[in-house]
């Protein structure tokens, strides 16, 4: 900012302390611009996401029912190191990498029915969305520690052995015998278990030649048949018709056992998108809804 200054042989001396205020309180609002923090738009919901949403008198929280900050195994069988309060940004950084959208630095106090809260330590679950429940209730019972100690990553694809794992871990973690032979599941592998105890239960048996695809994402239609399988394939009475689930199909009972027992409603305009990939949050909002609010 350019001033043009008086002859400075004619200033008084309170003259001067005038300017001399002023030219302070000019540079000062001048710096106080530059100090205004960015605007933070959060990001646009899908609209599956949207339709997932539970309806107002689905939203029940389960009492949470260890003691203390239950300390889990992720799904890649590392332990959780924890970490001193308070975290800084550059801890978590180094922790859930560049590409998480941090909500919560220091994680989150979930309020639970009986009144007591519950403290998930994942920095990218908001408060209001429609799965923070679900992911308490997941977290509080051994089901998932997230992908990071620090991180839930609830618009990640869900894998088959990611799937078969919670289910397993929801059912108690029973021993199963090892009569699955796939040419692509590492016996020691953390999810090696639990594909056994699936197939012994008949809740999957692969995907064919030899394989169980763990890696593969599983999809809608997978998902709600597996959890029907879990419960014993029992019948379905809804009425519920969707233009995208041919009769006869694989996952039709599924489909219409899930509808039935308010697991999910579709996406919307008729349809179910079978063939639709399931995210962490949709998984674990099917497995809340199938055994925590049954």
């Amino acid at each position: 900012m350019n001033l043009e200054l008086p002859n400075m042989k004619h200033i008084t001396k309170s003259t001067a302390a005038a300017l001399l205020c002023l030219l302070l309180s000019v540079t000062a609002f001048a710096d106080s611009a530059l100090e205004l923090p960015p605007i933070r738009i959060p990001p646009k919901a899908s609209a599956e996401t949207r339709q997932e949403s539970p309806a107002p008198t689905e939203e029940p929280y389960i009492p949470y029912s260890g003691s203390g900050v239950t300390q889990l195994i992720r799904e890649e069988a590392v332990e959780q190191p924890v970490l001193a309060e308070p975290r800084t940004l550059s801890e978590v950084r180094a922790i859930v990498g560049s590409d998480v959208e941090i909500i919560n630095i220091d994680g989150l106090n979930v309020p639970l029915s009986d009144g007591s809260f519950a403290y998930i330590p994942f920095v990218d679950i908001a408060a209001d969305v429609y799965y923070t429940p679900a992911v308490a209730w997941a977290y509080a019972n051994n089901i998932t520690a997230g992908v990071t100690e620090l991180s839930f990553g609830p618009n990640a694809t869900c894998t088959r052995a990611q799937m078969v794992t919670f289910l397993w871990r929801a059912a108690g973690c029973p021993e199963a015998a090892d009569t699955a032979s796939f040419t692509d599941v590492v016996s020691d592998s953390w999810y090696a278990q639990a594909v056994r105890w699936a197939v012994a239960n008949g809740i999957t048996n692969g995907v064919g030649d030899g394989r169980f695809d763990p890696n593969g994402v599983v999809n809608r239609a997978q998902a709600v048949t597996f959890l029907h399988r879990a419960k014993g394939s029992p019948a379905a009475t809804a009425s519920e018709s969707f233009t995208d689930v041919a009769s006869g199909a694989y996952y039709e009972d599924a489909v219409r056992w899930a509808v039935a027992n308010e697991v999910t409603n579709g996406v919307g305009d008729g349809a179910f998108a079978p063939n639709g990939d399931c995210v962490r949050a949709q998984t674990v909002t099917f497995l809340y809804r199938t055994y925590a609010e049954a």
